[in-house]
């Protein structure tokens, strides 16, 4: 494998990694928001960070096994739909 491939693997890999991680920060910066104007108990507001955790730490063995199954492509295609849906 060239370098040329091997740093464009990366930054493909890398890239959507970033892309998706920014999805998820601009939207943590919201939950005091919606906490106030649902007018829910700041508890609620801190259930929904530690729901994200939780499924961020169940769903990564599963993600690796695919990965490791099919490749990074099939996991890349998937992930953001998932995200999406949910």
């Amino acid at each position: 494998m060239r370098l040329g491939q091997s740093i464009r693997g990366l930054s493909t890999l890398y890239g959507a990694s970033l892309t998706l991680s920014f999805g998820h920060g601009m939207a943590i910066p919201t939950i005091p928001l919606m906490v106030e104007h649902f007018d829910i108990s700041v508890f609620w507001g801190a259930q929904i960070i530690t729901a994200w955790a939780i499924g961020a730490l169940l769903g990564t063995p599963p993600a690796g096994m695919i990965t490791d199954r099919f490749g990074a492509r099939v996991p890349l295609l998937i992930g953001p739909f998932l995200i999406m849906a949910a």
